[in-house]
């Protein structure tokens, strides 16, 4: 979705004007008016829902506005939105611009530290997985929405026996490589990742890459990365990467930033 950015205003909600069908497009209220411009880099997001005589939320729906003028009555919308299933919507029934999913899921983190011992890579032009190499290094997984950004890092100390040596991280599904997560490109394409360039021995680097999410990156509302390796096709040597307690701990994280907000 291009609309990528969320936008946010306090105090808006209402009631329909006329009904919203399965797979519809827009939606009226008066009650959207008070939202705020919307234009092709950013959305709204909206729950639908009605209530029993309680006020128990019986029935409910996240759609996302992506186009709106000011003071406008309807909107274009998307439907559908963070899990919630598309629904037939009656006049009368009630929405609120309000906190949803994504606005809560900011900060779920997965990380992995290794002190049990080193690993050697050696060359390859192909990405490889490290898991590979040493078993004690896993998958990271978070849960995630389209369009929540994702933060990656490692930390790592190496003594370089190739003249290039990337690192990065692979959305996995079904467990193969979908995306190469620092070069947004796809898995068996992307050029190189997270680190760069050792040529000196005993090198540490600490390093951050952030992508946005995509429907080709999720499983069942997660996103799961893969760390992988590879250099520039030299072949003199390997290269031993530290993870003990006297050569130095090796750590990677994933972090969910959640949405991008205007």
């Amino acid at each position: 979705m291009a609309n990528e950015k969320r936008k946010r205003a306090d105090g808006v909600a209402g009631a329909l004007s006329s009904g919203v069908a399965i797979a519809a497009t827009s939606m009226s209220s008066a009650g959207l008016a008070d939202l705020p411009v919307i234009d092709s880099t950013n959305h709204a997001a909206l729950t639908l829902f009605t209530t029993d005589a309680n006020g128990r939320i019986t029935k409910r729906e996240v759609v996302y506005v992506t186009a709106h003028t000011a003071s406008a009555t309807s909107a274009t919308i998307v439907k559908a939105q963070e899990g919630t299933t598309d629904q037939a919507w009656s006049t009368g029934d009630k929405w609120v611009h309000g906190a949803t999913v994504s606005d809560i899921s900011p900060g779920l983190i997965d990380y992995l530290t290794l002190t049990d011992g080193d690993a050697t890579l050696t060359g390859t032009t192909t990405w490889a997985n490290v898991s590979a190499t040493k078993a004690s290094v896993r998958d990271l997984v978070v849960a995630a929405q389209v369009n929540d950004l994702i933060e990656v890092g490692m930390h790592a100390r190496l003594n370089t026996g190739i003249d290039v040596i990337w690192f990065d991280m692979h959305s996995i599904v079904s467990g193969s490589p979908v995306t190469s997560w620092a070069t947004d490109a796809a898995a068996t394409t992307g050029g190189p990742g997270l680190l760069l360039g050792w040529t000196s021995t005993q090198s540490f680097v600490s390093t951050t890459a952030i992508h946005r999410v995509t429907s080709s990156d999720l499983s069942s509302g997660t996103c799961t990365l893969r760390l992988r390796w590879r250099n520039n096709g030299n072949s003199s040597g390997s290269t031993q990467l530290y993870a003990s307690t006297s050569g130095a701990s090796f750590y990677y994280y994933a972090r969910n930033l959640g949405p991008q907000m205007s």
